[in-house]
């Protein structure tokens, strides 16, 4: 019974601190999806006109859809966190940058 209790006290935070790296990694990817799809919009609608240079600077996450992810669904953290799109960057409330 020793040894059951000794491998559950070591296995038990390892599968939690991987489960955390999992989500943080799927967060990012995630992030990175956001991201790419801003950079194709951008260019896709020829926003490269000097009238449209802040448009990566003021588009919010509010903004995003279905098209932008080609049928996809929009990324969500894993975690739950909020995205947001701060200065053309996609930050999660969680994950961070």
């Amino acid at each position: 019974m020793l040894i059951l209790g000794i491998i559950i006290a070591v296995a038990v935070p390892k599968f939690i601190a991987l489960n955390n790296e999992t989500a943080q990694a799927r967060c990012a990817a995630e992030r990175s999806a956001i991201n790419s799809a801003l950079i194709i919009t951008y260019n896709t609608l020829n926003l490269r006109d000097p009238a449209n240079a802040n448009w990566l600077l003021l588009v919010h996450y509010e903004d995003l859809n279905d098209t932008m992810f080609t049928g996809r669904r929009i990324p969500t953290c894993p975690d739950g966190g909020i995205y947001t799109i701060v200065n053309g960057e996609v930050e999660c409330s969680i994950h961070g940058k």
